[in-house]
């Protein structure tokens, strides 16, 4: 209760200090006019306002020259400790009816005042609650009808609540599974930096339609147009997944049926009812002798199809499709069909069906079906598979600007959910 009494002594002190500032520069201005000759002063002049002192009350001011002052060391002066001792005698006897801590405490405060303004703070203590014995603030006494009540020395504050509006939360859930999203579109690149023939993906955000409070153009009370509006966010989603379409690097395999495409376009594949399309160029013979795209699950042939005689001791693959083979007991390589590619308008718009095979939408338009080198399609290479064009350092780096992103995210959320 000690403490508690000392706390509201000491703001009922400052609060008596702020509201005596214009008498206090009154008095001081008086001051200035009287001087202090018996002092022995020292220092060099300042320009300051009457009254000032270090927050050590190591210098008093010298008023002996109005609008003036001179900074003077405690220790060189011999008066100082008189003003105290007067300060001290003064508020004694202004608060007479008061314990000796509390006077300890205005005496803190108020010793470097003069008498005059000592009294005149003081005086406004009869409008303040005194504190009682228990230490709680007791009730006002008023010296008259015309006293205004007092005001409390620190008003009230309302706190800010920690729960965020659910617009707030909203858009805040909306950032994370956005953001998650992203994070789960480079988690699939990287996981896909050694499979040939795949591209990778870029997740594309974009933000939900805002809540528009005013629209811009509208006119104001003096008849001209607005500028701009107001206009709220209502937070981000992922907008799109982009395949990146860009050449992978060729590595040299040495197999004659690995197939790579320098430039443009894509293998087709026979699927029973349909053709799907693909980079990936790893085909293999089943035991019928068709050329069939790798697979554990089941056989998928190349489209057109191309059987290779059980009896060819070697297969050639121009750049423009042809496959030629060499029979045993041949001499001449005879030539048993071409490989065709297909290209889209908007191969973006091609949707993935797993194995790094994809089918048409009505968004990529029909293929478009040509030999390798012409009508802007790129040329085969045997004995090559295309890699990924992931490049793992740009993925990593991208991983971990979005993870940033989402820890500062989830951060927020939880503070705003969190309950005072």
């Amino acid at each position: 209760m000690k403490l508690a009494s000392r706390i509201v002594i000491a703001m009922l002190a400052l609060t008596a200090v702020a509201a005596c500032g214009i008498v206090t520069t009154l008095t001081v201005r008086r001051g200035m006019e009287v001087g202090r000759p018996d002092a022995v002063r020292r220092g060099v002049d300042i320009e300051a306002p009457p009254g000032f002192l270090d927050d050590r009350n190591n210098f008093a001011l010298d008023f002996q020259s109005p609008g003036r002052a001179r900074l003077v060391s405690h220790e060189d002066c011999e008066i100082c400790d008189g003003e105290e001792d007067l300060a001290r005698a003064v508020i004694d006897e202004e608060l007479a009816d008061a314990d000796p801590e509390e006077r300890e405490i205005w005496h803190a405060e108020l010793k470097q005042h003069s008498p005059e303004t000592i009294r005149e703070i003081l005086s406004l203590r009869r409008h303040l609650a005194p504190l009682n014995s228990s230490g709680a603030v007791s009730d006002v006494q008023h010296s008259s009808a015309d006293v205004a009540p007092p005001r409390l020395l620190k008003e009230a504050v309302p706190a800010i609540p920690l729960e965020a509006s659910a617009d707030a939360l909203n858009l805040l859930e909306s950032a994370v599974d956005a953001i998650r999203s992203g994070e789960q579109v480079i988690l699939n690149n990287i996981a896909n930096a050694h499979t040939v023939g795949f591209k990778r993906s870029r997740a594309l955000f974009g933000d939900l339609t805002p809540r528009q409070l005013t629209l811009p153009g509208q006119i104001d009370q003096r008849g001209r147009p607005t500028t701009t509006g107001v206009a709220l966010g209502t937070g981000i989603r992922l907008t799109a997944t982009q395949a990146d379409l860009s050449q992978g690097r060729l590595r040299h395999t040495r197999q004659p049926l690995d197939l790579a495409i320098q430039g443009n376009g894509y293998f087709q594949i026979n699927e029973g009812t349909h053709f799907s399309y693909t980079r990936k160029g790893s085909f293999g013979v089943n035991c019928n002798g068709e050329i069939v795209l790798t697979s554990a699950d089941r056989s998928r042939p190349l489209e057109p199809a191309i059987t290779i005689p059980q009896d060819t001791a070697k297969i050639e693959i121009s750049s423009d499709g042809i496959v030629s083979v060499l029979q045993t007991g041949q001499s001449q390589m005879n030539q048993i069909g071409q490989i065709q590619l297909a290209r889209f308008t908007n191969a973006q718009a091609l949707v993935s069906v797993g194995e790094d095979r994809l089918e048409q939408t009505s968004g990529s338009g029909n293929p478009f079906i040509s030999s390798p080198g012409q009508d802007g399609l790129g040329e085969l290479r045997q004995g090559y598979l295309e890699e990924s064009n992931v490049e793992m350092a740009e993925e990593m780096a991208e991983l971990r600007r979005l993870r940033e992103h989402l820890r500062a995210l989830l951060q927020l959320q939880a503070e705003s959910s969190r309950v005072p």
